[in-house]
């Protein structure tokens, strides 16, 4: 309490205005929001601004000290709690302004100097205090936070005339021809399926402001499309801002190209970015650009509305790519819905949707019957490798299950006992004459060796196979073939499986039998015994995590 009087005596002694970048008592916060309040005073028309009476005696003495620094007029008005101060303007100052305004010098500019001012302004618009001359009546106490904003120039169109664009295709060709390497990118480029639609596709682009591209995975759509767009513009000496949502293939175009990643090709991710206005190619993630959109969409109106019209972000941009959009993550709806509302307004946008699985008949009537460009796919040569074929190729020493001497001892297997056949018996009895199946599979579940998957009915010689494929369950069928069931067991009437299925007229399940007994005949019986014991030896239901390992060692991709 007592510091507080001595605060006030000596803030009554300071409040002609004296001392006070020297008071210990007024906080620097203090100090910036009374600068800023009477920075905008000065700025704005009104005469007169009175500060609240709530300011201490130190702090009207900082108000005094700025305003004679400030070329204002600052007087103290009231006693005790009620002592305000009070601003003015100097008249001495308007007289001067009056007297500028009358002798003003009208300058004319050349196309390319107003082009140049024109990306500058764009890239960094004036603040509302610069602004204020052409917009009356602002209010002096509106926040200026647009003063500080400046638009990310990674969204910026490149500066290139046409003599430094043909410049860039000479370097471009000079490289292809000159490397080794480069030369056999192209040659390789032009083997992808996407590589004959090319003209299709820069000519319907040319003509369509949005195209859908449905191409099967490894055409060639996510890393060639960017590219034709961009040989494509600099062919007609234009500058291009080509948008796409695939950051990780930057560094792989960029090669292709024979470039490094930020000259013409960049990207930009949450916490890291190369290249920028410079790049006519932007790589980026779904949510940098819907926050990009998203901004150009708020302040749309804002733009409009001023005297002096200020080019948003968008109207940078000639291309957007949104490619795997049958992804539907929790960024793509939201951005495909504010660029259908944003392209009316940006007639110089090309919007290109490309995914693997595209619903192209939806999206197309999404953006108003645009047109379709349908790209096969390209067929990669594939090697079937089974499971058998693995365990033979591996043939593994190991100590581990993989083990032949391991796999060897799990086949000693030790016989049934009588409940374990009782029980059988009883659930195979279950499944045919009332198709409760769940006994009958917990049973084989529970233990996946050949005593179980192979028993036979004491009574009727009928096996868990033969049941299934009588009953025609296609999936438990498929089951007990995959744990090694034997198909050429008979029942007592000298019955198989197969036999079964025909009898019921399951001839799905007959199908699958026959065409599982004509691949084991193929199969050698060196295999057969391999996969025999290996099946003895683990559980179908989890993941080997060894076979995994030794396969990735033996390079079998």
């Amino acid at each position: 309490m007592e510091k507080q009087k001595m605060g006030r005596r000596h803030g009554k002694k300071k409040d002609n205005g004296k001392g006070a970048a020297a008071s210990p008592n007024v906080t620097e916060t203090s100090r910036i929001q009374i600068s800023k309040r009477l920075e905008e005073f000065r700025d704005g028309y009104d005469e007169v601004y009175t500060f609240e009476s709530t300011l201490t005696n130190p702090e009207r003495a900082v108000v005094h000290e700025m305003c004679r620094k400030m070329g204002l007029v600052s007087k103290s008005s009231g006693c005790k709690k009620t002592r305000r101060v009070s601003v003015y303007k100097s008249k001495k100052k308007k007289e001067p302004i009056i007297r500028r305004k009358e002798d003003v010098t009208f300058l004319t500019f050349s196309e390319a100097t107003k082009n140049v001012l024109c990306d500058l302004f764009t890239r960094y618009p004036p603040g509302d205090g610069e602004l204020a001359p052409e917009t009356p009546h602002r209010n002096p106490n509106a926040k200026t936070a647009k003063h500080q904003e400046k638009h990310d120039n990674s969204f910026c169109k490149p500066l290139m005339g046409k003599d430094e664009i043909a410049r860039k295709v000479d370097l471009l060709a000079s490289r292809l021809n000159e490397a080794a390497h480069l030369r056999k990118i192209a040659e390789e480029r032009l083997k992808l399926p996407i590589a004959s639609f090319k003209d299709a596709i820069t000519s319907t682009i040319d003509s369509h402001q949005v195209v859908l591209i449905s191409g099967e995975t490894g055409c060639g759509k996510t890393t060639q499309v960017p590219q034709f767009l961009l040989d494509h513009m600099w062919g007609k000496r234009e500058a291009c801002k080509i948008i796409c949502t695939q950051p990780r293939l930057a560094e792989r175009i960029s090669s292709e190209r024979g470039e490094n990643v930020g000259d013409s090709v960049g990207y930009k991710i949450r916490l890291e970015s190369k290249g920028g206005k410079n790049s006519s190619i932007m790589f980026c993630t779904n949510g940098i650009l819907l926050r990009m959109l998203i901004g150009t969409s708020t302040n749309q109106s804002k733009m409009e509305a001023t005297l002096a019209p200020i080019k948003d972000a968008v109207s940078e941009i000639s291309h957007i790519i949104v490619d795997e959009i049958h992804e539907r993550d929790r960024f793509a709806d939201f951005m495909l819905a504010i660029l259908r509302e944003l392209l009316p307004s940006h007639p110089q946008l090309r919007l290109i949707l490309m995914s693997a699985t595209l619903d192209a008949e939806r999206f197309s009537q999404y953006f108003g019957g645009c047109p379709i460009i349908r790209v096969p796919g390209f067929t990669y040569p594939v090697k079937t490798f089974y499971l058998e074929d693995v365990l033979s190729i591996l043939k593994s020493t190991q100590d581990n299950h993989l083990n032949p001497i391991a796999m060897s001892d799990a086949i000693e297997e030790t016989p049934l006992s009588d409940e374990s056949r009782i029980a059988l018996d009883e659930s195979i009895d279950l499944a045919w004459s009332t198709d409760e199946f769940d006994p009958l599979l917990e049973l084989i579940s529970a233990e996946v060796t050949p005593k179980i998957c192979n028993y036979q009915h004491s009574s009727t010689g009928a096996s868990p196979l033969m049941v299934f494929a009588g009953k025609g369950r296609v999936d438990d069928v498929c089951m007990l073939l995959s744990y090694g069931a034997d198909c050429n067991l008979r029942d007592k009437d000298g019955s198989t499986a197969l036999d079964w299925a025909y009898r019921e007229n399951q001839h799905g399940v007959a199908d699958i039998i026959k065409k599982h007994m004509e691949d084991d005949l193929s199969k050698s019986e060196e295999q057969q015994q391999l996969l025999e014991k290996y099946l003895t030896s683990v559980n179908p239901e989890q993941i080997d995590s060894v076979l995994i390992e030794k396969i990735v060692k033996e390079n079998m991709y």
